[in-house]
């Protein structure tokens, strides 16, 4: 059996052409999450958003949770509007910013893939910003609903094109400030 030495790992990376977005310099923040890989970004960025509801609405931790991985949604939570009990289904969406893009004319474009808006009521971005670090922005089912409807939706959804979260003309996003109450 061979065995792999970290001498061996480290002289592999060496070789390795660095990602020219996301460097320790820049922005450590967006480094970690870069390097951390899609499938921890999926997992921080849903129980960020879980966690961001519950301390905006006053829930504790167990009244907003992040729903099973393959679910249609990834954080939900329950209210009772004019004596109706209704969950509530938040989509969580996470990015990096295209390559492409930003190799060839150092600006930031940032695709969310897979977008089903008849599948939440709310939906978050995170933006992993090569700058600026983790960006996070939400909105309406209503407002994806009237982003989308001149848009071609793929067996996967709708892919969404956002140049920056913090100054989109084209769809209406807010900050966490701005969660509707519980009420």
């Amino acid at each position: 059996m061979t065995q792999i030495s970290d001498y061996d790992i480290a002289t592999v990376e060496n070789t390795i052409q660095p990602d020219l977005r996301y460097t320790a310099e820049r922005n450590k923040q967006s480094f970690d999450v870069y390097l951390r890989g899609t499938s921890y970004r999926e997992v921080v960025t849903e129980k960020l958003t879980a966690r961001l509801i519950a301390k905006r609405l006053g829930l504790s931790a167990e009244e907003v949770t992040k729903t099973a991985h393959s679910a249609p949604y990834d954080v939900e939570y329950r209210i009772n509007r004019g004596g109706e009990d209704k969950t509530v289904r938040v989509e969580v969406k996470a990015t990096l910013a295209a390559k492409t893009h930003f190799e060839t004319t150092g600006e930031c474009f940032f695709e969310y893939k897979g977008v089903k808006p008849e599948k939440f009521d709310y939906i978050f971005f995170y933006e992993v910003h090569p700058h600026d670090g983790l960006i996070v922005k939400w909105t309406t089912q209503k407002e994806i609903f009237d982003f989308v409807q001149d848009m071609t939706k793929y067996k996967r959804g709708y892919n969404l094109c956002i140049k920056d979260l913090r100054n989109s003309d084209k769809i209406k996003l807010y900050d966490i400030e701005d969660f509707p109450p519980q009420k």
